[in-house]
């Protein structure tokens, strides 16, 4: 109970600094403020001073101001009531009595509604502002703690901490339309009325949850800093601003892309945010360093990516390659027994290949133009002759279920994992005959190739380890381990930066460093991630989720390792792969059956 105690005292004062926040921010938006009214006429009134203290509250969390009518109104946890304060006189008119442990309060100036979380009473308050007095008493989920206001279509949306969803309540009727689940411990919520999106901070699962206002579903849920406390956003320039308190940061959110795109370091413990948007100024209350951070919100030009729209490809399509040179991409369908090839010039499937026996693995050999796909299904490799109407010119016996497919084209060497066989075989490009088969762990699922070093690497889902092949010699120099139970189920390669990034069904992603093969970092923020991708030209690493309920793609900058864009894919979202020619990545979705590129799109403003 201490902890609790602790932890709720600490928001009480969050909830106060970032409402004191948000109305000094409110009166530099609209200019000198009316209490100013309260001194003399004929007085001098210096900028940046006090220029009244008002009393008699007790245990004070937030404030809002009706600018029509010229009213502040403060929350009293400790009366369980709201003061009503004439701003031209500095005077409390009244105290109307709410429920229990009143916290965060919000004015909806257009209807002249006042609405207070009750704490403690699992409810809202509903105050009339013309007559200061409840309305009505909505009740919600355990523990609401922030209320955000949509005046453009008369909604409140409520975020209730300890049930991890925000109750949406008509504004017209009083009553609660829908309850949608967002995420752990939900803090703070923010409104767009722009573009009708709601924007609530999980401060326990580190993202941002956002809402579609015009379907009242989650649409996305963004990963941000450590325990994200306080969310403005920006509706002019469709920008969001999210305090994060563990991290000592702002993350930066574009609203269009639903992306980060930058993170600010700012005090110790923000807790508040708030917005200037004539100054285009945001200002963080910082508990832990007792300042102010002020953040100029014009950033440098950036892009962000964005799936197109899905394509359909065969039944349970399971793998994508793509050959940079030509821009076709390749995608397996086990299913169907085919190969669809993607133009992504017209973005359309060309053409479909069939004959195949349960394909699985496929991979391109750029310099040749041949590709080789795997056949789960009879234990072959066909190779298809990309500059003859991919004809099939060859089938090769293999070991036993060949899966992953690889390739070196500066060697023109193919290696194929073979599954309940734990062997890599070796093909030789030039004349397409196996050459030699190396041991490696158990169940090895997926295999990788660093062409500037001749090295390849084999992700072994059952041993929970990495095998390292010299090409040069064709053996394994190196097991890597990585920790926990992780199952390795895909692997790339940035031959850039001599890094390898392993997708593990443990939900977490290993960063292997290929100049010492040790694992130098572990990344969180999956569910069970099923394909990976990496561009070594921009270093950014694509990691798609397979679990139906994820169905989206992460994006990993590969520098910082952090998760830096998460976007919209289908269910089943399983192979991947980059044309780095074009900064374009593709994904195929095997319970959906499409595949998607994902492109990246310039965004000419500097916000």
């Amino acid at each position: 109970m201490a902890g609790l105690h602790h932890n709720r005292e600490r928001r009480r004062r969050s909830f106060a600094v970032r409402s004191g926040l948000a109305l000094m921010t409110m009166l530099l938006a609209v200019g000198a403020p009316s209490l100013v009214n309260a001194a003399p006429a004929n007085a001098t009134i210096m900028p940046d001073t006090v220029i009244d203290t008002i009393g008699g509250f007790n245990g004070t969390w937030s404030t809002a101001v009706n600018q029509v009518t010229d009213n502040l109104y403060v929350t009293n946890a400790g009366t369980n009531s709201v003061s009503v304060i004439d701003a031209s006189t500095d005077s409390v008119t009244t105290t109307v009595a709410v429920g229990s442990d009143p916290v965060n309060i919000a004015v909806d100036a257009t209807t002249n509604t006042v609405y207070v979380a009750n704490y403690n009473s699992g409810s809202v308050s509903v105050i009339n502002g013309a007559t200061n007095t409840v309305t009505t008493t909505i009740p919600v989920g355990s523990t609401p703690m922030d209320i955000g206001i949509d005046a453009t279509t008369n909604t409140v949306y409520v975020a209730n901490y300890n049930s991890g969803s925000v109750s949406v309540i008509n504004g017209a009727t009083n009553t609660v339309t829908t309850t949608i689940p967002v995420g752990t411990n939900p803090q703070a919520v923010s409104v767009n009325p722009q573009t009708n999106t709601i924007y609530v901070t999980n401060y326990n699962a580190n993202s941002l949850a956002v809402i579609n206002g015009a379907t009242n579903a989650l649409t996305v849920t963004i990963p941000v800093g450590t325990n994200p406390d306080g969310v403005m956003v920006d509706p002019g320039n469709n920008m969001i601003y999210v305090s994060n308190h563990g991290s000592n940061t702002v993350s930066v959110i574009n609203g269009q892309a639903n992306a980060v795109v930058d993170s600010i370091t700012v005090g110790s413990s923000p807790a508040g945010i708030a917005g200037d948007p004539n100054s285009n100024l945001i200002y963080t209350a910082n508990y832990g360093s007792n300042t102010v951070s002020v953040i100029a919100g014009a950033t440098p030009a950036w892009s962000y990516p964005s799936a197109a729209s899905p394509v359909g490809v065969g039944s349970n399509p399971q793998k994508v390659a793509v050959n940079p040179a030509t821009g076709l991409a390749y995608v397996t369908n086990e299913s169907s027994n085919s190969v669809s090839i993607f133009n992504s010039q017209t973005g359309t499937v060309t053409t479909t290949l069939t004959g195949f026996d349960a394909p699985y693995g496929v991979a391109v050999d750029s310099v040749t133009n041949l590709i080789y796909v795997t056949n789960w299904g009879n234990n072959t490799v066909s190779v298809i002759d990309g500059n003859n109407n991919n004809n099939v010119i060859a089938s090769l016996w293999l070991g036993s279920a060949p899966g992953a497919v690889a390739v070196n084209p500066n060697t023109n060497t193919v290696y194929v994992t073979n599954f309940y066989g734990d062997n890599v075989s070796v093909i030789d490009g030039n004349n397409n005959t196996a050459i030699t088969s190396i041991a490696v762990g158990s169940w090895p699922m997926d295999i990788g190739v660093n062409s500037t070093t001749n090295t390849v690497y084999v992700a072994n889902y059952s041993s929970g380890n990495v095998s390292v092949i010299d090409g040069n010699t064709n053996t394994v120099t190196d097991t890597i381990t990585l920790s926990g139970y992780p199952s390795p189920d895909a692997i790339a390669v940035d031959s850039a930066n001599n890094t390898i990034y392993t997708a593990n069904q443990a939900g977490t992603v290993s960063v292997i460093d290929g100049n010492n093969n040790t694992v130098t970092d572990t990344i969180s923020g999956w569910m069970t991630p099923e394909g990976i991708a990496v561009d070594p030209l921009t270093d950014m690493v694509y990691v798609s989720d397979g679990n139906n309920w994820a169905q989206r793609v992460e994006v990993v900058d590969g520098a910082t390792g952090q998760i830096v864009y998460s976007i919209a894919t289908g269910a089943g979202s399983a192979g991947m792969a980059v044309n780095p020619n074009n900064n374009t990545a593709y994904i195929v979705a095997s319970t959906s059956n499409f595949m998607q590129e994902i492109s990246w799109t310039s965004q000419g403003k500097s916000y």
